[in-house]
C-alpha cells in the first residue's frame, strides 16, 4: 500500500516500523525481567535470578503476532510475578532472600525457590 505524494508532503516525518524478530522479543523480555529484578531488590531486598529457559518461555508465550510485544508484560506478571507472590504468601521466601525462578515439567510450569 502506498500513499499519494500530496498526503506524504503534509507529514513532517515518516517512521518505518519493522516486524519484531525473535532476538527483539528476547531483548524486550530481558529488559522487563531486569525491571522486575530492580523493583524486587529496591522494595524487598530480594535478589532475583531468572534462568534462560524461563526467559525463553515468557518470550515465546508472551509474543503475539497481532499485538507484538505488548502481551509480554502480562505474561511476565501471570507466570513469574504471581509465582513469586504465591511463594511469599506461603512463607517460602522472605525479604532479603536470594531467589531463583526456574521452568519445570510438561506442560511447563514456572517455579520459585530460595537459593
Amino acid at each position: 500500500h502506498t500513499f499519494k505524494p500530496e498526503f506524504i508532503n503534509r507529514i513532517d516525518e515518516l517512521i518505518v516500523f519493522h516486524m519484531l524478530d525473535e532476538k527483539n522479543i528476547h531483548e524486550i523480555t530481558k529488559i522487563l525481567i531486569k525491571l522486575l529484578k530492580d523493583r524486587l531488590k529496591d522494595q524487598l531486598g530480594v535478589d532475583l535470578q531468572v534462568t534462560d529457559p524461563v526467559i525463553d518461555y515468557v518470550a515465546k508465550k508472551g509474543f503475539d503476532k497481532d499485538y507484538g510485544a505488548r502481551p509480554i508484560r502480562r505474561t511476565l506478571q501471570r507466570e513469574v510475578e504471581d509465582a513469586l507472590a504465591d511463594a511469599m504468601v506461603r512463607g517460602d521466601i522472605h525479604r532479603g532472600d536470594a531467589v531463583e525462578v526456574t521452568l519445570t515439567g510438561e506442560p511447563s510450569k514456572v517455579e520459585v525457590h530460595r537459593i
